[in-house]
C-alpha cells in the first residue's frame, strides 16, 4: 500500500509506500508543504506513523498541519473546513490519551500540560466552527477522563442533538451513565450502538461495555457471554480477561464447602488474570488481582512488588485504594500494625466507599483498643455492604460487650450475620448471650449452636474438650431462668465435665476435701442456685458457706445467703450477710442495692431510701444510677396506702416518684421502666387514659417481634392489668396477669400471683382466688401478707354465702367451715413472734397486717359468726318447713291416688252397666227389625221397605175413606191433626230434656265450688289439684254423654215401634243401624284413654 501526494499544478503524483516511510519526517513534511497537499494526505501520513508506534513523527506532522499560515489556508484550504477541524481534534485526542497514560501521581504536572495542549487545540477547532460534533466529543472525552461527568454529559448530549446516531457520542454518554451507576440506561445505549453498527462491524469494546452493565445488574451469565465474545473478537482485550477472572472468583466464593468445584473456578480466574498481566504488565487491575492471589499463597514479596507497580501505573483513586489495601494486609500479617494501619487509612481515604480498607481500619482500631472508632469503621463498611457477614458479626459482638450495652443493635447485626452464614456457631452463641429479655430465644440460639458443635466433633473438625465450659454454663443459666431445672442441671454437669469436675467434687467441697479453682467457682455457685430452685435450700446454703470460705471475695455467695434468709423471713440474718458483702467490697453498690430491696420488701421505707442514696453516691456510671433511681421511684409509689396516710402525704409521694423517673429519663431518654413508672404515677392521680396510652406505646415499641404486639417486658402487662382493675374490668385484668405469669414467670412470681388473686377476688371468684393464694404460699410460706389475704378471701366467701337468699343447711355448713378457716388464719397472722414485733415499727407493712388481723378477730369475726348462726337457724327452720311440706305433699298424693282408684272402680262398674243396657237396646232393635222383615216378606217383594209401609198406610187411608164415605177435605184435615200431635209431643220431650240438662249443669257447678273450698283448706300442690280437676271433669263429661245421649240426636226425630226413625220436618224415613262391634271398640278406646290420663296424673 502507498500514499499518493498530488503534484501542484500537474497531474502527476508522488507515491510513497507505507512500508518505506522515511525515518526523517522532515522530508515528508517538506513535500507536503511544497505541494500544498490536501489536509487529508497530512492526516494519512500521521496515522501511518502512529500505527508504526512513531508518535513523535505523528505529532510533528499534525503540528505542522495545524501551523499552516492563515493566508495559505484562505487561499488553498478554504474549502477543507472539516479537514482542518479534524486535524485539530486528532491531535487533541492524542494529547488526551497521553495524559491518560501518565497514571503516576508523580507526573501530575506533565499530565496537566497535555490536558492544556488538548484544551488549546479544541478551542481553536471551536473558533473555526463552534458546533462541530467531533469537537464536542473530544472535549467530552477529556472531561470523562477527569471524572467531570456532568460536563462530559453536556458535551455528548450537544453532539447528539445534531446527530442522534453519532456513535462516539453515544458511547461517551454510556460511559457517563455507567460511572453514575445508572446501569440500565447505559446498557440501553450500548444496545443501540450495537444495533446501529450491526453485529459484524461492532468493535469488541462495545460488547465489553455491555458485559460490564450486565454484571452490575446481576446478569452474570449474560455478562460472561459478552466477555467471551469480546475475547473471540479481540483476544488481547485485557478488560475482558480481568472481568472473567472476577466472575470466576465470585463463583468460587459462593460454592463455599464444595472445595473441588471452587478450586476449578479459582484456577480459571488465575489463568485469566495471568493472561491479562502478560498482555499488559502495567495494567493496575491485573496487578492488583495477581497481588491478591499471591497474598493467599503467602508470597508477600510479590504482593508488595505488584501492589507498588499497580499503585504507580494508575491515576484512578479506586485502583490505588485496592493497591494500598494489599500492601496493608501484608504488614498486618507481619504484625507491623502501625504501617498496616497507615496503608489501611490511605486506602479508606482514597476511596471512602471501599469496604475492605474500612474493615482493615476497624480491625486495627480494635487492636489499639479504640472501640468507638472501630465501631464507626465497621458501620461504614455496612453502609456500603449491609449484608457483610464479618462486619455485622464484629459489630454485633462490640455492641453486646461494650458499655453501655446495646443489646437491640447487637441482635440486629448478629441476626444479619447469621442469615448470611447460618453455620457459624460463634454467631449463634453471641445471639444467645445478647438475648437479655427473651430467654426462650436465647436458649434456642444456644441449642442450635450446640448442634453445629456436635457435628464438628463427629466430623473430627473439633475436639470435644475444646468446647469452652462457659458455653454449657450459659445454657444452664438460661434454662434455669426459664424454670427448666432438669435441663439446667444437665448442662451444668457438662460444664463441670469440661473442667474435670463432677457432682462428687462439689460434695467434697462441703467436707473441705478438694479446693475449687477460682475460675471454676462460678460453676459451684450456679450448682447452688439449682439446688435453691429444687427447694434444697439448706444444702444450697451449706455450699454457699463452703465456697465463701475458700473464696472469701466471692461476695455473690453472701448476697445469696442474705436473699435466702430474707425469703425465710429472717430479716436480721439477711441484712447481716449483705453487710459482709458490703465490707468486702465497699465500692460495689450491688450489696447496698440488695439491702435496699430487702428493706423495701419489708416496708422499711426510710432504711431502703438510705441504702439507695448510698448507691447513688458510690455509683460512677449511669446504669447504677438508673437502678437506684427506679428503685426509689417504685418505693414511693409502693409506699402509698390511702388507709395509712393523708391525701397530702400521698401527693408528696407521687411527686417524689415522678421526680425519680424524670431523672432516669434525663440519663436515658429511652428507658422503658421510667416510662412505665410515670404511667403508674398518672394512674394513681386518676389519669387512666393517659397512663394507658403510655403502657400501650411501650408494649408496641418493645414487642417480641416485628409482626407482634405482645410486649417482651412483663411490667407492661402488669401495669395494663392494674389499669383494668382501676376501671373495674376484672376479667381483662385477670387475663393480663395470667398471660404475664405464663410467658415470663412460669406461674412462679408471687407478686403477680397476688395481683391475679386480687382480680379473681373482685370478680367474686373466691374458689379461684383461694387456689392462687395457696400456690403463692407454697412458693413463699414466710410472706405474712399471703396468709392474711387468704384469711380475708375465706371470710368474704363466707359472707357471700350468707347473703344468698336461698338458704339451706349445706351452704350454712360451708359458710361455717370458711369462717372457722378464716379465724384460724387471722389468729395465725395476729400471733407474729414477739421478736418480730419488736423489730417491726408501727408503720411497717407487717405491723399493719398484724393490726388488721387482730381487728378482724375482735370486731368483724364475731359479727360474721352471729350472721352465720342466724343463717344456720334460718336454714334449719326452712329445712323443717320444707320437710313438712314434702310430707303433706306425699300424703296428698297418696290420698289422691286412693280417690282415683275408687273413682276408676266406680267408673268401671258404670261402664259395664251402660254396656249391658246398650246391648239390650240393640237386641230390642234387632227384634223389631226381624219382625219388620217378616212383615216385609209377607208383602210385595219388588218395593223397598219404607215405600211399602207408606203405601200400606196410604191404602188404609183409602179404605177408611171408602168405608166411611168421607170426603177428601176430611182426609186432609185428619192428616194435619195427626202431624200436629206428633210435633207437640216432640216439643214437650225437648223441653223436658233441656230442663234435665240445666239441673245437671247446676249440680256440676256446686260440686266444683265444693272442691275449691276443700283445696283452700288442704295444702296440696297445684299439680295434684289440677290433675284431680281434670279427672272429675272427664268423669262428669262421660256421665253426661251417657245419660243424655238422646239429646245429641235431632229433637225433631222420633222412633216408631218398628225401629224406623221418622223425621217430622220432611216426613222422610231412614233406618238406623248400629254396629255392636264398633260401639264396643269406641267405648274401650274411651276407657283406655281415661286410664292413660290417670296414670299420667299419678306421675
Amino acid at each position: 500500500m502507498s500514499i499518493q501526494i498530488p503534484v501542484r499544478d500537474s497531474d502527476e503524483v508522488v507515491e510513497v509506500k507505507i512500508s518505506e516511510l522515511p525515518e526523517e519526517v522532515d522530508d515528508v513534511i517538506g513535500v507536503l508543504q511544497a505541494e500544498l497537499a490536501p489536509l487529508d494526505i497530512w492526516i494519512q501520513f500521521a496515522i501511518e506513523y502512529y500505527k508504526q508506534n512513531n508518535e513523535q513523527n505523528f505529532e510533528e506532522i499534525m503540528n505542522e498541519a495545524n501551523k499552516i499560515p492563515q493566508a495559505t489556508i484562505d487561499e488553498k484550504y478554504a474549502d477543507q473546513l472539516d479537514s482542518r477541524i479534524r486535524c485539530l481534534n486528532i491531535l487533541a485526542g492524542h494529547y488526551i490519551e497521553k495524559s491518560k497514560m501518565l497514571k503516576s501521581s508523580e507526573k501530575e504536572m506533565e499530565r496537566d500540560s497535555f490536558n492544556t495542549k488538548a484544551t488549546t487545540l479544541l478551542n481553536q477547532a471551536e473558533s473555526i466552527y463552534h458546533s462541530h460534533p467531533s469537537t464536542f466529543i473530544s472535549r467530552g472525552v477529556m472531561y470523562l477522563q477527569k471524572s467531570e461527568f456532568d460536563r462530559a454529559e453536556t458535551q455528548f448530549d450537544t453532539a447528539l442533538v445534531n446527530d442522534p446516531k453519532n456513535i462516539p457520542a453515544m458511547l461517551g454518554r454510556a460511559c457517563v451513565l455507567y460511572s453514575r451507576k445508572e446501569y440500565n440506561k447505559s446498557l440501553e445505549l450500548y444496545k443501540d450502538v450495537l444495533k446501529t453498527l450491526g453485529s459484524k462491524k461492532c468493535p469488541a469494546s462495545v460488547r465489553l461495555g455491555l458485559g460490564l452493565c450486565h454484571y452490575q445488574l446481576g446478569h452474570v451469565d449474560k455478562a460472561l457471554a459478552c466477555f467471551n465474545r469480546v475475547l473471540q473478537l479481540s483476544p488481547s482485550n485485557v478488560g475482558a480477561h480481568i472481568a472473567i477472572a472476577i466472575i470466576e472468583l465470585n463463583r468460587a466464593v459462593k460454592l463455599g464447602e464444595d472445595v473441588g468445584a471452587a478450586t476449578e473456578h479459582i484456577k480459571k480466574a488465575v489463568t485469566s488474570v495471568h493472561t491479562a498481566y502478560q498482555l499488559d504488565p502495567n495494567n493496575s487491575m491485573a496487578l492488583n488481582h495477581l497481588s491478591n492471589h499471591c497474598f493467599y499463597r503467602g508470597d508477600h514479596e510479590k504482593v508488595n512488588k505488584m501492589s507498588m507497580s499497580a499503585l504507580h501505573n494508575t491515576p484512578m483513586n479506586e485502583m490505588k485504594a485496592e493497591s494500598y489495601y494489599n500492601l496493608a494486609r501484608v504488614q498486618h500479617v507481619q504484625q507491623s500494625y502501625q504501617t498496616a494501619f497507615s496503608y489501611y487509612f490511605r486506602s479508606s481515604q482514597l476511596n471512602k466507599q471501599y469496604a475492605p480498607g474500612l474493615f482493615g481500619c476497624g480491625q486495627l482500631y480494635l487492636q489499639k483498643g479504640d472501640v468507638d472508632n472501630a465501631i464507626s469503621s465497621f458501620r461504614k463498611v455496612i453502609e456500603q455492604d449491609k449484608d457483610n457477614y464479618e462486619a455485622n458479626k464484629i459489630l454485633g459482638s462490640l455492641y453486646a460487650q461494650t458499655k453501655p450495652n446495646k443489646p437491640e443493635l447487637a441482635l440486629k447485626h448478629l441476626r444479619i450475620a447469621h442469615a448470611a452464614f447460618p453455620k457459624d456457631e460463634e454467631v449463634l452463641i453471641e445471639i444467645g448471650q445478647s438475648e437479655r429479655r427473651d430467654f426462650q430465644a436465647s436458649l434456642d440460639a444456644f441449642l442450635q449452636a450446640e448442634v453445629l458443635i456436635d457435628k464438628k466433633i463427629q466430623n473430627g473438625q473439633l475436639e470435644a474438650s475444646a468446647v469452652p465450659y462457659q458455653f454449657y454454663n450459659n445454657v444452664a443459666c438460661v434454662s434455669l431462668k426459664l424454670g427448666h431445672v432438669v435441663k439446667a442441671t444437665h448442662y451444668l454437669l457438662k460444664a463441670l465435665q469440661q473442667v474435670d469436675m463432677d457432682e462428687s467434687t462439689i460434695h467434697d467441697l462441703l467436707e473441705s476435701k478438694s479446693p475449687i479453682h477460682p475460675e471454676h467457682a462460678t460453676l459451684v455457685y450456679n450448682f447452688s442456685r439449682i439446688l435453691e430452685e429444687m427447694k434444697q435450700t439448706e444444702k444450697a446454703k451449706s455450699l454457699y458457706v463452703a465456697l465463701a470460705k475458700q473464696h472469701p471475695n466471692y461476695i455473690e455467695c453472701y448476697l445469696r445467703l442474705g436473699i435466702i434468709h430474707n425469703e425465710q423471713g429472717d430479716l436480721e440474718k439477711a441484712i447481716m450477710w449483705c453487710n459482709v458483702a458490703s465490707k468486702i467490697r465497699p465500692s460495689d453498690p450491688t450489696s447496698l442495692a440488695i439491702m435496699g430491696d430487702i428493706y423495701l420488701k419489708h416496708s422499711h421505707w426510710s432504711l431502703a431510701q438510705k441504702k439507695f442514696d448510698q448507691v447513688l453516691k458510690l455509683s460512677n456510671n449511669d446504669k447504677k444510677d438508673i437502678y437506684a433511681l427506679l428503685a426509689m421511684g417504685n418505693m414511693f409509689i409502693g409506699g402509698i396506702r390511702p388507709d395509712m396516710m393523708d391525701p397530702d402525704k400521698t401527693d408528696r409521694h407521687l411527686q417524689y416518684a415522678s421526680a425519680q423517673f424524670e431523672r432516669v429519663l434525663q440519663i436515658d431518654k429511652n428507658n422503658i421502666y421510667a416510662a412505665l413508672g410515670l404511667g403508674a404515677v398518672l394512674a394513681e392521680r386518676g389519669y387512666t387514659n393517659e397512663a394507658k396510652d403510655i403502657f400501650t406505646k411501650v408494649r408496641e415499641n418493645h414487642a417480641i417481634d416485628n409482626d407482634s404486639k405482645l410486649s417482651a417486658i412483663p411490667e407492661t402487662w402488669i401495669n395494663l392489668g392494674h389499669l383494668n382493675m382501676v376501671n373495674r374490668q376484672y376479667t381483662n385484668a385477670a387475663k393480663l396477669y395470667e398471660n404475664c405469669l405464663k410467658k415470663f414467670y412460669n406461674f412462679a412470681n408471687v407478686d403477680v400471683l397476688m395481683f391475679l388473686a386480687k382480680a379473681e377476688f373482685e370478680s367474686n371468684k373466691f374458689d379461684e382466688c383461694e387456689k392462687i393464694l395457696e400456690k403463692a404460699i407454697r412458693l413463699e410460706p414466710n410472706r405474712l401478707v399471703l396468709w392474711f389475704n387468704l384469711a380475708v378471701t375465706s371470710h368474704e366467701h363466707c359472707l357471700m354465702i350468707l347473703k344468698d337468699p336461698k338458704k339451706n343447711v349445706t351452704n350454712s355448713e360451708k359458710a361455717n367451715r370458711l369462717l372457722e378457716a378464716s379465724v384460724r388464719l387471722f389468729t395465725f397472722v395476729s400471733k407474729a413472734s414477739k421478736a418480730d414485733q419488736k423489730k417491726e415499727k408501727a408503720g411497717t407493712e407487717k405491723s399493719f397486717i398484724v393490726r388488721m388481723a387482730k381487728n378482724y378477730i375482735q370486731k368483724v369475726i364475731q359479727q360474721t359468726r352471729n350472721k352465720a348462726n342466724e343463717h344456720m337457724e334460718s336454714s334449719k327452720l326452712e329445712q323443717e318447713k320444707t320437710n313438712r311440706l314434702k310430707q303433706q305433699q306425699l300424703a296428698a298424693i297418696e290420698q289422691r291416688r286412693e280417690l282415683e282408684d275408687k273413682m276408676l272402680a266406680e267408673l268401671e262398674q258404670k261402664k259395664k252397666a251402660e254396656e249391658e243396657a246398650r246391648k239390650q237396646r240393640f237386641q230390642e232393635q234387632q227384634d223389631k227389625l226381624a219382625a219388620l222383615q217378616e212383615q216385609w216378606n209377607d208383602g210385595k217383594p219388588d218395593h223397598q221397605g219404607s215405600a211399602a209401609a207408606a203405601a200400606d198406610q196410604e191404602q188404609e187411608y183409602v179404605d177408611e175413606d171408602q168405608a166411611g164415605g168421607s170426603t177428601a177435605a176430611e182426609k186432609k184435615k185428619r192428616k194435619k191433626k195427626e202431624k200436629g200431635e206428633k210435633t207437640e209431643k216432640k216439643k214437650k220431650r225437648v223441653k223436658r230434656d233441656d230442663s234435665k240438662k240445666k239441673r245437671k249443669q247446676a249440680e256440676k257447678k256446686r260440686a266444683r265450688e265444693a272442691e275449691d273450698e276443700e283445696e283452700a283448706e288442704t295444702p296440696v300442690d297445684s299439680g295434684a289439684t289440677s290433675k284431680k280437676k281434670r279427672l272429675k271433669k272427664k268423669t262428669s263429661d262421660e256421665d253426661e254423654d251417657d245419660a243424655g245421649s238422646d239429646q245429641n240426636e235431632n229433637p225433631y226425630e222420633s222412633v216408631r215401634d218398628d225401629g224406623v226413625v221418622v223425621d217430622a220436618a220432611d216426613g222422610e224415613e231412614e233406618v238406623m243401624f248400629e254396629d255392636v262391634n264398633e260401639t264396643t271398640s269406641k267405648e274401650e278406646q274411651s276407657d283406655e284413654s281415661v286410664k292413660e290420663q290417670m296414670v299420667l296424673d299419678e306421675e
